[in-house]
């Protein structure tokens, strides 16, 4: 028993230690990032699709959450927050290091196409989410705003994510659920998908609003069978999920998104150079 004993003990000691190191080398993340004018710039999904940046959302519930940005270079990085972010989740195989909500998983993101870190894993059974970070401010912790902030190297930044379901009948999601990017265009071919994301990420609009626009638009739900949706709750029995302004409001909202955008109006420079070719 002392001969087994002892390898087994040792053995312990080993993981524990192992543990210890991993533990060690995690970083509290920057919540309130600057920004570095001399750093090289890049766009998020860009940065993901060339593996210089690794990024997972981490939700609370239907509405928001918390975005993880890790630089994985040796040198500081500026990113450019796109204004519209879809989220999908994911099953990793193995996920390590988030220690109490605050860490960032050992995986390294994997470019898909689709501009997303968490590579590996499958998607999941719970709702993906449409959004923004930043509190629809153009990400107002920072100096520079317009959606801009510096990330140190090996650094990882945390920034607030709000956001509404798109797959109307699957799960909520949950805090324990992690969920990878991908552009809006990757993952429907509605155009409106993209200006219901900007909805969501501004902390003026009406949540509500916003989430029966994304369900009718995203999910097929009719306007009718939003307005028959009730409250799943006993206590809450027949106690309709939207109000009747909301549906217009939301309503409102996918028509103007629906609507193609102007055609940018000739500058008188373009003209000029028309008129002197003739």
């Amino acid at each position: 028993m002392r001969r087994l004993g002892m390898p087994l003990l040792q053995l312990s000691l080993l993981l524990l230690a192992g543990s210890a190191a991993l533990a060690g080398e995690f970083k509290k993340p920057i919540t309130k990032p600057k920004y570095d004018p001399s750093a090289p710039r890049v766009g998020l999904f860009d940065g993901l699709d060339a593996k210089s940046l690794d990024a997972e959302l981490r939700p609370k519930n239907e509405f928001g959450g918390n975005l993880f940005i890790r630089n994985l270079t040796d040198k500081p990085i500026t990113v450019e927050l796109p204004d519209a972010i879809v989220g999908v989740q994911v099953h990793p195989q193995f996920f390590l290091g988030v220690q109490g909500g605050n860490g960032f998983g050992q995986q390294q993101g994997q470019g898909n196409g689709n501009g997303g870190g968490m590579g590996m894993g499958m998607a999941g059974a719970n709702q993906s989410v449409g959004g923004g970070a930043g509190n629809g401010q153009g990400q107002g912790q920072n100096s520079a705003g317009l959606g801009l902030f510096s990330i140190p190297a090996g650094e990882v930044v945390r920034l607030p994510f709000a956001s509404v379901c798109l797959e109307h009948s699957k799960p909520t999601p949950t805090a324990r659920n992690q969920y990878r990017l991908v552009r809006p265009e990757s993952y429907s071919d509605k155009p409106e998908l993209a200006a219901i994301c900007r909805a969501a990420a501004d902390s003026d609009s009406d949540r509500l609003t916003v989430q029966a626009a994304a369900w009718h638009t995203v999910s097929g739900l009719s306007w009718d069978d939003l307005a028959k949706k009730t409250y799943d709750q006993a206590a809450a029995a027949d106690t309709p999920y939207f109000k009747p302004a909301q549906l217009k409001a939301a309503r409102d909202l996918v028509a103007k998104a629906s609507r193609p955008a102007p055609a940018a109006p000739k500058s008188v420079a373009s003209e000029a150079v028309v008129s002197t070719a003739r």
